[in-house]
């Protein structure tokens, strides 16, 4: 699939998973959450938090590949004064 991803695709699933998950979301959360594959996921949340629409919220523990938990940064959105 080569349909083009952007960084308002990424927050509209962060912004829809808001109130699933208080703590944040990882990469790997919204990958699957949203079915874009987890190094897009990734190479624009670094543009939603130069533009001020994503924080980084800590890390918080996630099962790895391997099975064992990991701590992975978590990501939540940020919202402005209209609730947007």
């Amino acid at each position: 699939m080569n349909a083009t991803v952007t960084y308002d695709d990424i927050l509209k699933e962060i912004d829809r998973l808001d109130g699933e998950n208080p703590e944040g979301w990882s990469a790997m959360d919204l990958s699957r959450a949203s079915g874009i594959h987890v190094q897009r996921v990734r190479d624009k949340i670094g543009s939603l938090i130069m533009a001020k629409k994503v924080r980084c919220n800590g890390r918080a523990r996630r099962i790895s590949i391997d099975g064992a938990m990991r701590w992975v940064p978590v990501y939540v959105y940020i919202k402005t004064k209209g609730g947007k």
